[in-house]
């Protein structure tokens, strides 16, 4: 579903704080904070992730409306709803958490622990 890739240092490479994280694990990260941050303050706030340009896709608006070039009727081609709209569940949060710390895995950061909460936006 999602693929990192690494970000192009160019000539940030070497500078302090400069990593090779990936911009998808980096936004992901920053969501999961807004909503840890915003369950406390906010407890009934609506907040949703919607992801465009993905491989796979699983937004339906169910109208039949929508993006019908690549077969997706009610749909529209590349985009991933990961987290609906809604008031912010445990659930939800856990699955983000898994996927954040799934793709850390995969590709690591030097110095970014995602189990401390460390790296979070």
């Amino acid at each position: 579903m999602l693929a990192p890739q690494e970000l192009d240092g160019g000539d940030e490479r070497g500078k302090k704080g400069s990593t090779s994280a990936s911009a998808v694990l980096t936004a992901l990260q920053c969501a999961y904070g807004v909503l840890q941050s915003r369950i406390i303050s906010n407890p009934n706030d609506m907040m949703g992730i919607l992801l465009f340009g993905t491989e796979a896709t699983k937004f339906d608006t169910g109208g039949g409306g929508g993006g019908t070039a690549g077969g997706t009727a009610g749909g529209y081609e590349h985009c991933y709803l990961l987290l609906d709209l809604d008031i912010p569940d445990a659930e939800g949060i856990k699955a983000l958490k898994n996927l954040i710390e799934g793709l850390y895995h995969e590709h690591p950061v030097p110095g970014v622990d995602v189990n401390s909460g460390g790296g979070m936006c």
